[in-house]
Parts: C-alpha cells; structure tokens; sequence
C-alpha cells in the first residue's frame, strides 16, 4: 500500500466529530471525485466514509448503493457510490454537492464559515484528489482538480494556513501542489491525519540525522584527506633537505618536527604538536613546516 493510500485508508477512520463538518467534507469529497449523483474513489475506506455520510447527512431512509470496478488502465479497483435513481431527498445531496462547488466563489454562506468545516472540507478534497510521496523519497503533495479557478480557491484556503502552494495545468486539470516538508506536514495536522503525521515527521528525523551525519562524514573524510596530502608534500620537502644539504643544518626545532613527520605522515598539525617534546600549538607546528617548505623550494630553485 501507498504512503498515499495508507493515509487515506487511516484518515477516512477518524470520527467527524460535527454534524456540520461531516457535511463539509461530504460536500469537499462530492466536488472532487465525479458529479452527482455518483462518487468514485479508489480506497474502500473513502469508499465506507461517503456512504457513512450521506446516510447520516440525509437520514436512514436514504439506500446509496456501493460498486467495485476493476480500474481502467490501473492496478487495484475504483468503488462507486451512488444514489439510487429518483432522489428520495428532494435533492438535499445535491443541494450538497452544490455546496462544495460554490466554494469556487470561495463562499462561506455555505457551510465554510466555521474553521472545523473548512478543516474537514479540504479533509473531503484530500480524500477525494489528493497525493502525497513517501517521505522516505521526496517531499511532494498535490491535490488535482477540474479547472484553475477552483485550484485557486483551494490554493487561497491554504495560503490562509500559511502553507504556500502552487499551480501546474496538466491534461486540463490543475495540479495544486505543496513542496516544502514543513508546510506538508501543517496540512497533514490540518486534515487530522495525525497518523500519516507521525510517521512524515518519524521520517523526517532519520532523513536529518542522516544528513547530519553524512555531511560530519564527508567533512572529516575531507579534512582527512587534505592532512594526508599535506604531509606526503611535507615529506618530499624534507626528503630534499635530507638529500642535499642534509638534516644537520636545520635548527633543532626544526629537525624534531621533520623527523616527527617522517614517523607521522598521516598525522594532522595537531597531532604532530602532541607528540613534540614539550608539546606546541598547531600554528607553531605549521610555522616550523612553513620554514622547511622554504628551505627545500630554496633548494630546488638553486
């Protein structure tokens, strides 16, 4: 199962805890899964939900009645639901999904005046469009909807979260998607996946320390890569004092880093301070390694 899927499976389970906000999010599912009288999504959880829902919207008289298909051109299957014919409500469900498409005029008269209905009616669009990766590989959600005008009106109900989306036309639906990690997981707690919340952020932790980690890696890898070569052109330095002038006429100071760094050549600056007798800072050890680079370039030169 999808990271997608599993969201939706666990957040289709989560109690509506309002009448009003269980029709919020009937009407954000109406909008975005088919026209009425006919819902198709693809879990059978969002599947359970809707029919939940429009009973408890429309009374226990009303039958809708439930169809699994096997989808087209796709793994797995698409379950319909659907009124029966001769709406025995006198159109209250479509006076519904009349309600989720007015929100194209981002009207609140309809039911998305209240902070929780608006909460659970982008939970209804999640359901009904939404996408999002697997953190393990990349931050990525999108909701995918009919027609710009209503990708902005959902893109303005973010904006009023503080989560920043943007807009991709594709085959003449709008891709309203969502790419920083952290605006990802506000609409995750937004919609009440708190789930799926928990394991994005589990996720996201191990994705830090590991980055954390690789980067000390790399540096001290880096560090220790650079001392190796450091000394190796140290050594050739001393190697051509040695060969022509000889060791005797560097200072005593000298000849004692020299011949700490021909026992050490894989030592760092510091290390090689610790082991002179008594020990020196690492610019002093660095100092005396500059005066024979001299000597040895003065030498070559010659």
């Amino acid at each position: 199962m999808s990271f997608t899927e599993n969201t939706k499976n666990l957040l289709a389970r989560v109690e509506v805890q309002e009448a009003c906000c269980g029709k919020t999010l009937l009407a954000g599912l109406l909008r975005t899964t088919g026209s009425y009288p006919s819902v198709e999504v693809r879990v059978a959880a969002v599947a359970r939900l809707v029919f939940k829902l429009i009973k408890e919207s429309l009374g226990p008289g009303v039958q809708p009645s439930v169809e699994r298909h096997r989808a087209a051109g796709a793994r797995g299957a698409v379950y319909v639901v659907t009124l029966a014919q001769g709406d025995p409500t006198d159109g209250a469900l479509e006076s519904i999904w009349r309600q989720g498409a007015l929100a194209t005029e981002f009207s609140y008269e309809e039911g998305l005046r209240r902070d929780c209905c608006r909460k659970s009616y982008l939970r209804g669009v999640f359901l009904g469009c939404g996408f999002v990766s697997d953190p393990k590989q990349h931050y990525h959600l999108e909701l995918s909807v009919q027609g710009r005008p209503y990708g902005e009106v959902l893109r303005g109900m973010l904006a009023a979260y503080g989560i920043d989306g943007r807009i991709l036309l594709r085959k003449g639906r709008s891709l309203l998607y969502v790419k920083g990690a952290e605006e990802i997981a506000t609409f995750l707690n937004l919609i009440g996946a708190h789930s799926a919340l928990l394991e994005f952020e589990n996720v996201r932790i191990l994705k830090g320390m590991r980055n954390d980690v690789n980067r000390l890696v790399n540096c001290e890898t880096s560090n220790l890569t650079k001392a190796i070569e450091a000394g190796l052109k140290q050594k050739e330095d001393i190697e051509a004092i040695t060969e022509t002038i000889g060791m005797k006429e560097l200072s005593p100071a000298l000849r004692e880093v020299a011949r700490l760094r021909l026992e050490h050549v894989d030592a760092s600056l510091t290390e090689l301070g610790h082991l002179v007798i008594p020990p020196i800072s690492k610019s002093a050890v660095n100092h005396r390694m500059r005066r024979i680079q001299r000597i040895a370039e003065a030498i070559r030169g010659g």
